[in-house]
């Protein structure tokens, strides 16, 4: 596929298999991130990496109960899970964690690796755990703005649906 078409063809993945993502490839989709615009060319958005099973399903759980679905994986079975937090202070806060998630997305495309952007990270730093794992983290006075989950895609050649009638031209 010729580059220039390259992210035209990106989508959300609906199912992931198990195997985790090579450490090449997650350098290279963490260095997208990395590489986001940010407001003032601030760069003080920050991502934290969980590859452990245990505390990714904490945080698949805690997820679901903010979601009001608490018998469901939000996060689709991808063993990779990057939480993207900004400080509070930022006033540009939403949009470079915004600009870090869909980096992470583009690169992860690229590299023949599936995504999908999960909401409910701010709801789930709030809780009294989630202030816990921020101390933890060293991240007092950050807000979560979203979690890019990844991993190998189960089904192959799937494509997005685009709505008509979604672009103006004045």
């Amino acid at each position: 596929m010729e580059s220039k078409y390259l992210l035209i063809n990106r989508y959300s993945e609906i199912m992931f298999t198990d195997e985790k993502i090579k450490e090449d490839d997650l350098e290279l989709i963490l260095q997208a991130g990395l590489n986001a615009p940010s407001g003032r060319n601030s760069q003080e958005g920050k991502i934290v990496v969980v590859q452990d099973k245990q505390l990714r399903d904490e945080l698949s759980e805690m997820n679901a109960e903010i979601w009001s679905r608490p018998k469901k994986d939000p996060f689709h079975g991808a063993p990779t899970i990057l939480l993207v937090l900004v400080p509070k202070s930022n006033s540009t806060k939403v949009q470079d964690g915004s600009a870090i998630l869909t980096m992470l997305q583009c690169q992860a495309f690229i590299l023949g690796i599936g995504s999908r952007w999960i909401n409910r990270l701010k709801e789930m730093m709030e809780t009294d755990y989630g202030q816990e794992l921020l101390s933890k983290w060293g991240l007092e006075g950050y807000e979560g703005i979203g979690i890019c989950v990844l991993g190998y895609p189960k089904l192959k050649g799937r494509k997005k649906q685009i709505k008509e009638n979604r672009v103006i031209k004045a």
